[in-house]
Order: structure tokens, then sequence, then C-alpha cells
């Protein structure tokens, strides 16, 4: 079983799926997905949901069922897994930014913690990524209008960064922003 700790927005979550979900079809094993990380956030929720992925949502007892919990014993196998090489161990956190290729040898039965923003975790699976990622409901009639509007005229989308990278000093600090003369 691959199970993924899902952090962050939208984007961020759809990297985490298509990084564990290539790993889980690689292995023949189920895809879990972690959403515990959201049960503390205010400013982001789980939106996979809106799509046709192909997991389950991993309960305490899955995650605990491979990392173990804070009891002695699981402190102790969790010391323990040091001796191996990280991408042998079954809880794998990402160590940088970019493309690790030690993921394709972590084992069968591996917690995956990392935002693996890169397509070549997903790339020999990118057919079944997109089918997963396509909307499980219809759009309303509202947005269906919108959209068909941007398809049939010269249509531009700006999107402008706020929220958490302007109120939160440390997201702030990592990614910036971009000041009102670069929108102008």
């Amino acid at each position: 079983m691959v199970t993924v700790k899902l952090m962050g927005g939208l984007g961020n979550q759809t990297f985490q799926y298509a990084a564990g979900r290539s790993l889980a079809l690689a292995r023949g094993v189920p895809l879990k997905l972690d959403l515990s990380w959201f049960e503390h956030q205010e400013l982001r929720t789980y939106r996979l949901h809106h799509f046709n992925v192909s997991a389950e949502i991993a309960t305490r007892n899955d995650v605990a069922a491979i990392v173990g919990g804070s009891d002695r014993a699981s402190r102790i196998a969790r010391f323990l897994w040091r001796i191996k090489p990280y991408y042998r161990r079954p809880w794998f956190r990402q160590r940088y930014p970019g493309f690790d290729p030690n993921i394709l040898r972590v084992p069968d039965k591996v917690y995956l913690e990392g935002y693996w923003q890169s397509e070549r975790y997903f790339e020999d699976v990118e057919s079944v990524i997109q089918r997963d990622l396509t909307l499980s409901q219809s759009p309303s009639a509202e947005t269906s209008a919108v959209a068909e509007l941007a398809v049939n005229s010269q249509s531009i989308s700006l999107h402008i960064r706020r929220q958490d990278y302007i109120d939160d000093p440390v997201t702030s600090q990592v990614h910036g922003a971009c000041s009102e003369d670069y929108y102008l």
C-alpha cells in the first residue's frame, strides 16, 4: 500500500496524488490519501474530491501501521530505520525539491511526505493521471457559460496570489509576491 500525505492547495495535492498513484500502479498496490494535515488548517482544504481520483482515504490506523505511533516500540523502530538508506525506509520524506529517482526504489508499503513537484514522478502513467483528474461532476450552468465565453472569444486569465503569500510571513519570505506595478 502506498499512502500519501496530502498538504497545501489544489496544485500541491495534484502533484502528491500523481506521484503516489504512479508508485501504487507500478507496484500493483492500493493508494491511500492521508488527510490529517487539513485537520488544523484554516486556509486549505482537501480538494481532490471534485475529481475522479482512484484512492481511498487513509485512517489513523492505516498511517500508524506504516509509520508507527507514539509508543516506545514505534519510536525505537523509527530510530532503527536510520540504518537503512532513506529510500528503503517505510516513511519516505522528500529530501529536496525536484526529482529524486530514489523514490522509484521505495518499499511497496510506504508513506510519502513531500510535494513531489515534477512530472517525472508520473510521466509513465500520464494518461491515467489525466483521466483521474477529470471533474467528477458537470460544471454548473454559470461556470459552463463562462467557459463557453472564454473559448469563443479572445480571452486571458489572470490569477493574483494573495492570502497565504501576503498574510503568512514565512510563506511570503519563501515565495514572495509580485508588486502592484507588475500587474499593472
